[in-house]
């Protein structure tokens, strides 16, 4: 057999020499890029899990803060509702009171203008019956100066009585 290897041209020096430059070679690109380079890829890996948990809890973070906001929201939605239904009711309570005191005010104004017309009346009915009985004396001096005889008496009485019943 070493015919053989003499023969495809191999020294074993030479071959033990590159075996042994080869396992140098092995154990330096082991110690200087091979480790270093998995310890950054593990680093590099680490820091990807890392990045896509966080990623991860603050999209459940985020989830979350949309659910509140909108829970929120319908919750001020809800006291607006409330608030402008309240408003609603005291305006319409407002306005109720509004009308009444108005009514209550013009039944006041009614009422003074009936007394007002009442007091008016009376005045005139007085003024009228003055101006009657004056004229009706004007009237009886001017007859009593005529001669009177019994019919015209009579008649002047009933007409003056039917000018009374008239006006009163």
């Amino acid at each position: 057999m070493e015919e053989l290897v003499t023969k495809l041209g191999v020294e074993w020096k030479l071959l033990i020499a590159q075996i042994i430059n080869f396992a140098i070679l092995l154990f330096v690109l082991k110690k200087f890029l091979y480790t270093p380079l998995v310890k950054f890829m593990n680093t590099r890996k680490e820091k990807i899990v890392s990045g896509l948990e966080k990623a991860q809890k603050a999209e459940e973070a985020f989830n979350k803060m949309q659910e509140q906001k909108e829970q929120e929201l319908a919750k001020i939605h809800n006291q607006a509702q409330s608030i402008i239904a309240k408003a609603k009711e005291t305006g319409d309570q407002k306005q109720q009171e509004i009308i009444a005191a108005a009514e209550e005010k013009a039944q006041k104004i009614i009422d003074d203008a009936k007394s007002q017309i009442k007091v008016e009346k009376d005045v005139m009915i007085k003024q009228v019956r003055s101006d009657i009985a004056d004229l009706i004396a004007e009237a009886t001096s001017k007859i009593l100066e005529q001669e009177m005889n019994e019919q015209k008496q009579k008649d002047l009485t009933r007409k003056t009585l039917k000018v009374l019943k008239n006006t009163v």
